[in-house]
């Protein structure tokens, strides 16, 4: 492997990984309620509030998964 190609591999690898470290330390000033989302059959509705403990907004933006050992009433988008 030339110097050229590692030097290169790394000028990519870098801006990805801070990017992740910070990512993640922007996601931690966000704290929900619970951890439960209970949805309400008849309305098709849920809620969840949500805490922004950061000095700084955010915006979150969120999905409903199903768990795949979950064998209740399934979500269908």
């Amino acid at each position: 492997m030339s110097v050229e190609s590692t030097i290169a591999q790394c000028a990519i690898a870098a801006p990805l990984l801070f990017s992740a470290l910070f990512a993640q330390a922007y996601a931690a000033g966000m704290v929900p309620e619970t951890t439960l989302l209970v949805i309400e059959e008849s309305t098709h509705s849920g809620t969840m509030n949500v805490k922004n403990t950061d000095t700084f907004p955010a915006l979150i933006y969120t999905i409903i998964v199903d768990l795949p050992d979950d064998t209740g009433v399934t979500l269908n988008a």
